[in-house]
């Protein structure tokens, strides 16, 4: 793998396709205030936190349930708007928690990569590279 960054030479580098499983798109439906599973949106996601109280409900078949399910640990992340990359790590999910259509979702292998440390990888280039898109250094 090319190295972009000047790492400590006992430091290893991998493509993040080996550390995680492949990233999922989440599941399209409706919000509602009636249904059999919350369904956690990018708007739900704020200052790093979820309210799951007050995260809104849909209907998912039971045969589909388990492919969107979110778990410890997962990491979903904005892939459209004005929040993409804006990104979460998910703690203490209630059992029926699945993640919309508009999130993507990224499992870490966790024997291979700490699941904390990647999201705050995350959130470092998020932060820098939202800060260069304000000031137009970068298109």
């Amino acid at each position: 793998m090319k190295k972009e960054f000047n790492f400590p030479e006992s430091w290893s580098t991998e493509k993040l396709s080996v550390l995680c499983d492949k990233p999922t798109y989440g599941y399209t439906a409706s919000a509602s205030k009636n249904g059999n599973v919350k369904l956690l949106r990018i708007t739900d996601i704020e200052a790093h936190k979820v309210d799951w109280d007050s995260v809104p409900l849909c209907d998912i078949d039971a045969s589909k349930f388990d492919q969107f399910r979110l778990h410890e640990n997962d990491i979903v992340f904005a892939r459209i708007g004005a929040t993409t990359g804006k990104s979460y790590i998910i703690k203490n999910p209630p059992p029926n928690a699945i993640y919309a259509s508009y999130l993507i979702r990224s499992e870490t292998k966790q024997s291979e990569l700490h699941p904390d440390f990647l999201l705050l990888f995350f959130l470092t280039h998020h932060i820098i590279g939202s800060k260069l898109m304000r000031r137009k250094e970068i298109i």
